[in-house]
């Protein structure tokens, strides 16, 4: 199955001091700064992806060789197990991912503390990755919960956001946990000179190693 696309880390990493330099790693990323953001919340769970091949469903971790909690593996037939009359009635012969976090339960070693559970943040129909903002009704198909995505006027204030602010995730149980960090695409979805969709990863520990 195809995996998920990596998420490039925002500042260039210095390997003699083992810290990141105030320097965007991404030149276009550098280009598009001042431009408007669409911004999710950074789960710290273990990858799932759904695939619908046109004929019938499948599933897996972040790669085909990843190995999943039997906690997960139920779950994912819980909420897929009879699925294919959803997927062939939405979609048909298209091809589709589901990119989902597991988070909860023993994932991570209770990080997120509840039961486990699935969270979606991307759509691929067709080797193309869905706007942001509409894949709500999608996962809303197969009940289950979509990362909520907001708007920020540039970069720097979802850098300002995750540098400066102890707000705890709202998906976890305790109050004290802070967010890991988000994930950021253009308003505008865009991508490079070698078909690659921009895309980043703010993570609170790599804030606090800036030099």
């Amino acid at each position: 199955m195809k995996e998920y696309q990596k998420i490039e880390t925002l500042y260039k990493f210095d390997n003699a001091t083992h810290k990141f330099k105030k320097e965007l790693y991404n030149p276009i990323v550098d280009y598009l700064k001042d431009c408007s953001w669409i911004v999710s919340e950074k789960i710290d769970g273990t990858n799932i992806r759904v695939h619908w091949d046109g004929h019938r469903v499948e599933w897996s971790g972040r790669t085909d060789a990843s190995q999943l909690p039997k906690e997960v593996e139920m779950l994912l037939q819980e909420k897929f197990g009879e699925s294919e009359i959803i997927f062939e009635q939405n979609f048909g012969e298209k091809e589709v991912f589901l990119f989902m976090e597991c988070y909860g339960g023993k994932i991570q070693g209770g990080l997120y503390g509840g039961k486990e559970r699935l969270i979606g943040f991307d759509v691929m129909i067709n080797d193309t990755y869905l706007d942001k903002m509409v894949i709500k009704d999608i996962f809303d198909k197969f009940n289950v919960e979509t990362i909520e995505f907001k708007v920020v006027s540039n970069l720097q204030v979802a850098i300002d956001y995750v540098m400066n602010h102890a707000e705890h995730s709202e998906h976890c149980d305790d109050k004290y946990n802070e967010i890991e960090g988000l994930v950021c695409v253009p308003a505008v979805r865009l991508y490079d000179n070698q078909g690659k969709r921009i895309i980043v990863k703010i993570k609170k520990k790599d804030l606090r190693k800036l030099a």
